[in-house]
């Protein structure tokens, strides 16, 4: 949950802000008010994750509020929360079938800058479509490690849901039993995986998301496994920009190996170099239904079709 403002200056859920748990959590779930920290305009939305105190201003930009101006910068205060421990997350990078960040209002402008100095630690890629996806590949590509998030952005206590709450998703592999420390550090981590329903499991020589391969040379044995109750058409792992390796209609655990040169997977894995040395990170999966299967359930349910 994100304590945000909307169109003006007040912050909803401001009230509900603890810096902790909320009391009614229970062992299997955990509810933790945090921030969305939203520029109008010129530099995007950022969800601020583990914080204990609010980031102040916590908008800035809205005309006829105390804070008109584009300032602080986005990275201005992704760094001061990196200081209070946060998980920066650049939510709703891209919007809609635009292909370019400064073709939507709400869009992740400043991601760039905040990327480059290192404090970005997810970037939402549900259910912003494959531009979004294709946005992160661009971050990977340019060495940054940053995970892959997920938020439907719905404002149930403030307008009509646009998108069905927790339609889209991301799950922290635990270290243990739940606790909000470690899903926090898992995330941060790439312990983790995006989806709009499947479940996915990847390994690359037995090692998962979020963990660290080295050797040279390198030699890749990957394996990826599906679970979804919508039909699936099949299971790939994207090597390069345009080519995928073929997954089976029936689903069964996808295994191959890759030579050490290849250097993209997008149910992910990465190679770069490392001092002269070839390093794998298994970084972080995605998934979902052929066709948007569930999206397109859910809406003829709701629109009684």
């Amino acid at each position: 949950m994100l304590a945000a403002n909307a169109e003006g200056e007040r912050i909803y859920d401001r009230e509900f802000f603890e810096g902790r748990p909320n009391m009614i959590s229970k062992p299997e779930h955990i509810l933790y008010w945090n921030e969305e920290y939203r520029n109008r305009i010129v530099y995007g939305h950022m969800a601020l994750l583990n914080l204990t105190r609010l980031i102040g201003p916590v908008y800035t930009s809205f005309e006829g509020t105390p804070h008109p101006w584009d300032y602080p910068s986005n990275t201005m205060v992704a760094a001061e929360a990196k200081q209070e421990n946060a998980v920066v997350d650049y939510v709703h990078p891209i919007v809609g079938q635009t292909r370019d960040p400064f073709d939507f209002t709400v869009s992740a402008k400043e991601l760039p800058v905040t990327a480059a100095l290192g404090y970005v630690d997810v970037v939402d890629i549900y259910p912003w479509g494959p531009v979004a996806r294709d946005l992160w590949y661009n971050l990977l590509n340019c060495g940054f490690r940053i995970a892959p998030g997920a938020g439907t952005d719905t404002f149930a206590n403030w307008r009509s849901i646009n998108q069905v709450p927790g339609s889209s998703r991301v799950y922290v592999r635990s270290t243990g039993p739940l606790s909000y420390t470690d899903w926090i550090a898992g995330l941060r981590q790439g312990r983790s995986f995006v989806t709009n329903g499947p479940l996915l499991n990847l390994t690359v020589n037995g090692k998962g998301p979020g963990d660290v391969l080295s050797g040279n040379p390198l030699h890749l044995r990957v394996e990826a496994r599906a679970v979804s109750r919508a039909p699936l058409l099949g299971l790939a792992v994207l090597l390069q920009p345009g080519r995928t390796h073929p997954g089976r209609q029936s689903l069964p655990p996808l295994l191959f190996s890759v030579r050490h040169d290849e250097r993209k997977c997008a149910l992910r894995f990465g190679l770069r170099k490392h001092r002269g040395r070839d390093v794998a990170e298994v970084k972080s999966t995605h998934a979902s239904t052929a066709n948007g299967g569930i999206f397109n359930r859910l809406r003829e349910t709701f629109s009684g079709r």
